[in-house]
């Protein structure tokens, strides 16, 4: 399989997404072997457990400005 053949580099859940639909039919349709195709899913989950780590960390940063904001009004 060429390079050119797979999807853009992820960079979103969407992308993800994507990719994992295009394994599954690499897969289904002999493009892809298995084994391959086993590892891009592990690689898949990894990428989607970090982009959920940076939304829970950039939710925490919000919700620590926002409870700064309130000690500053109740003060």
């Amino acid at each position: 399989m060429e390079p050119d053949e797979c999807p853009p580099i992820p960079e979103s859940q969407a992308d993800a997404a994507a990719w994992a639909a295009w394994a599954v039919h690499a897969v289904a349709t002999g493009k892809l072997d298995a084994r391959t195709g086993g590892e891009v899913s592990k690689l898949l989950n990894a990428f989607r457990q970090c982009l959920e780590k940076a939304e829970a960390r950039e939710e925490l940063e919000k919700l620590d400005e926002l409870k700064a904001q309130l000690q500053a009004t109740v003060a």
